[in-house]
């Protein structure tokens, strides 16, 4: 019996996957013009994790925390209301409410989900937010899902994850979890370990009803 939903962030309810994925190209690209960004790779991870891998891959001076605190600082000051989130989300999460627990588990730091996210509206509606602060191991791990989980008091076997990225569908499945993948940031055949995959979030409620039946 399905009891609880824990989504991703970035790309599932926030309109905010390739505006990351094109401000860290710009970041990195601003020290070492020849570096290769493929998002895949780096989509989902706990996020000082994700700059070390891109620092070991390319010319930059800076820490990995240090180009943490810069995309942060960049996107507040380009996004002063946070960034939008599609436009479907608030209904679809309030749709969900009344059945379910709700959590968000994000890859990225406290201090940037808390600059792109400034929706009271959504974040009144989940029971749990957790970020990659909380975790030692992001995703593909099952760290972020697991702790998800206990914090909703629900088992993994009673959870569905949303998912747009490969190494969160791995994280979700690792964890004992069903998960759904949304194509959103990336195309179907990169989200073939997920157990159904759906273009958009007008689509979750009925994929959540053929995963509890």
């Amino acid at each position: 019996m399905v009891k609880a939903v824990i989504f991703d962030y970035d790309g599932v309810l926030g309109n905010s996957e390739n505006i990351h994925i094109k401000m860290e190209t710009e970041i990195i690209h601003s020290f070492d013009p020849s570096f290769v960004h493929h998002a895949e790779d780096f989509a989902g991870m706990k996020e000082v994790l994700a700059w070390e891998k891109m620092k070991s891959e390319a010319d930059i001076p800076l820490s990995a925390q240090e180009l943490q605190d810069l995309r942060s600082k960049l996107v507040r000051e380009r996004f002063p209301k946070g960034i939008p989130l599609f436009p479907d989300a608030i209904s679809i999460v309030k749709t969900l409410k009344p059945r379910y627990k709700l959590a968000i588990a994000t890859g990225c730091s406290r201090a940037l989900f808390e600059a792109s996210c400034r929706s009271s509206d959504l974040l009144s509606l989940v029971d749990a937010v957790i970020t990659s602060d909380e975790v030692d191991v992001g995703k593909p791990s099952p760290d972020i899902y697991l702790l998800s989980a206990n914090k909703l008091n629900t088992s993994p076997k009673e959870c569905i994850v949303i998912e747009d990225a490969p190494k969160g569908i791995k994280a979700a499945k690792a964890a004992g979890m069903k998960c759904v993948g949304i194509t959103t940031t990336f195309k179907k055949d990169l989200l073939k370990g997920a157990d159904i995959i759906i273009k958009d979030l007008s689509e979750f409620p009925d994929a959540i009803k053929r995963l509890s039946d």
